[in-house]
């Protein structure tokens, strides 16, 4: 175990490599560091109810079959921390100019999240948290690499049955399942047998809609020669959970048996 992985307030690795498949979930903590929560213009009523809407709740749960057969990495705390699902660089990021950049500076309805997103803050969040969170990514797929050859990530999500205020796609008719495909780091294949698999299961399923891509560590991204795939599965919150109250419902458990039978059949064919 490196040092990283002694970091169990950032993340938490889970699961062996026998099969080349690394799990990324990033957005299923609720946990908000004293430290960080102080900073933030919200009442506690306010943030509660950002964290109702904002996390991809149980989606460590959902997708934990991966760490059965591969590894899994997932974030130890609130996206409302500091999303690692972004780019860092607010000029590469299209969400920053809406306040949803790496360091979220609005909340979901429009409300002002931070009292001071001045630089030194943003700088401090990234080096505590975005940064260790990805350099374990890196060093996860470096190992995958190094035993198989080849990795495929598979990046869990899931996302509300209705467009948040500050989505960008209003479209009110949202899939069952989304697949998010990257151009060069998403096989054709895949994308296809991944919607193929869902529609089996009576699934609605869309590629790149509502949300689009897929998480590929910045070393190996752009670069397909490097035997780094990536592919995101989005899952609609109503298909497992009450949105309004947070809870699970009493399909959860289907829903997770559906996603586990798709990373079997990944992991088969790897």
């Amino acid at each position: 175990m490196n040092s990283l992985e002694k970091q169990p307030d950032l993340f938490k690795i889970k699961g062996d490599l026998k099969t080349p498949i690394i799990g990324h979930v990033p957005h299923s903590s609720q946990h908000i560091p004293e430290t960080v929560r102080a900073d933030f213009a919200l009442n506690t009523e306010e943030i509660d109810h950002e964290l109702l809407r904002m996390t991809d709740h149980f989606t460590d749960e959902l997708f934990s079959s991966i760490d059965e057969t591969g590894k899994s990495l997932v974030y130890g705390v609130s996206r409302l921390v500091c999303d690692p699902e972004r780019f860092w660089e607010d000029e590469k990021e299209a969400a920053s100019k809406t306040g949803f950049g790496v360091v979220y500076e609005s909340s979901c309805s429009g409300k002002p999240l931070r009292k001071d997103v001045r630089q030194n803050p943003r700088d401090t969040l990234l080096k505590t948290y975005y940064f260790p969170h990805h350099a374990a990514l890196e060093n996860l797929v470096k190992e995958c690499l190094e035993k198989f050859g080849r990795c495929l990530i598979i990046d869990c999500h899931s996302f509300p049955s209705q467009p948040l205020p500050y989505e960008a796609n209003r479209d009110l008719d949202r899939p069952d399942i989304c697949i998010g495909a990257d151009e060069i780091h998403s096989p054709n294949p895949l994308v296809q047998e991944a919607c193929e698999y869902f529609q089996e299961a009576l699934l609605d399923v869309s590629v790149n809609k509502p949300f689009s891509g897929s998480i590929v560590p910045s070393s190996y991204y752009g670069k397909p020669d490097t035997g780094v795939h990536s592919i995101m599965i989005e899952v609609n919150r109503r298909l497992y959970m009450n949105e309004n109250t947070g809870e699970k419902n009493e399909n959860f458990e289907p829903m997770k048996s559906i996603i586990g039978g798709f990373l079997e059949r990944v992991s088969l064919e790897l």
